[in-house]
């Protein structure tokens, strides 16, 4: 299979998706957009700085966990559809970046084998099973990467042949396709863990709900979240530009960037490939 050796992502997504999960994703969008957005806390000088002006144990505090594991559960008991950050939901939201994402996979390899960093438990394999499991014989295997807390929650309640997790980014496997959806601004090193994945190899690398500005330098802020979890994180947003160009000087091009379907802020979804 070969997808995307002319025109863009978004075309070959409209190809591939059905029109009802466009209109779905736009009805969301627009939704959503009109609830009230986090509020950001900065800039601070230093994610340290921000950490300490935070009211969070962090994302494995007990309540994140809790309200993660109940709403995880009812998806995987096929009591809910679909939650994102423990929020359930009764329809899926399907992510166009995710969706262009395996297709890229599926353009270039035999099979599905996604290292998912910071997954928590198994978000974005549940948001997509039923896509996945219709693929027929194309093997899968979702890798999830998350802290000591989730990961061993993840183990006990979730794990099967497809879903694994493991609680250090150097304990998984590293593999050709690495994604991260709504995660890499929320650790403290970023382009360490992005430096070591693709020195390890990694070939397609999609950044989902990616929190993206105009300005030239990434900056760091408190994010409030009183809604999902009541509580508040250190977090980054990254200059767009400037992340661009941190891929190129390694070799990754950009492929696309799409619209994310759900979130708050500038959230967008990139796609970059060696």
């Amino acid at each position: 299979m070969r997808f995307f050796q002319t025109g863009s992502l978004k075309a070959a997504l409209k190809m591939l998706m059905p029109p009802i999960l466009w209109q779905a994703a736009h009805r969301i969008r627009s939704r959503m957009a009109r609830k009230s957005p986090p509020v950001f806390e900065g800039p601070f000088a230093s994610w340290a700085d921000a950490v300490s002006a935070s009211n969070s144990e962090g994302w494995d505090s007990p309540s994140v966990l809790n309200k993660t594991l109940d709403a995880a559960l009812k998806v995987r008991d096929g009591l809910a559809e679909f939650q994102q950050d423990s929020v359930v939901m009764t329809d899926i939201i399907y992510s166009p970046t995710i969706l262009a994402f395996l297709c890229l996979i599926l353009s270039r390899y035999d099979s599905v084998n996604v290292l998912d960093f910071g997954g928590q438990l198994g978000t974005n394999y549940f948001q997509n099973r039923r896509i996945l499991r219709s693929l027929g014989s194309i093997p899968t295997i979702w890798n999830i990467v998350e802290t000591e807390a989730f990961a061993r929650l993840g183990k006990q309640h979730l794990q099967s042949d497809e879903l694994r997790f493991f609680p250090s980014i150097r304990e998984a496997p590293i593999l050709n396709a690495v994604l991260f959806s709504g995660s890499l601004q929320y650790v403290s090193n970023p382009f360490e863990i992005l430096e070591f994945i693709i020195n390890a190899g990694a070939t397609i690398i999609a950044l989902d709900r990616v929190a993206l500005h105009s300005d030239p330098d990434h900056t760091i802020f408190v994010q409030h979240a009183p809604g999902i979890y009541g509580a508040s994180f250190a977090v980054w947003q990254f200059s767009r530009d400037a992340l661009v160009g941190w891929f190129e000087g390694r070799g990754l091009r950009l492929v696309d960037q799409l619209v994310t379907p759900y979130g708050h802020v500038d959230n967008s979804g990139m796609i970059f490939v060696r």
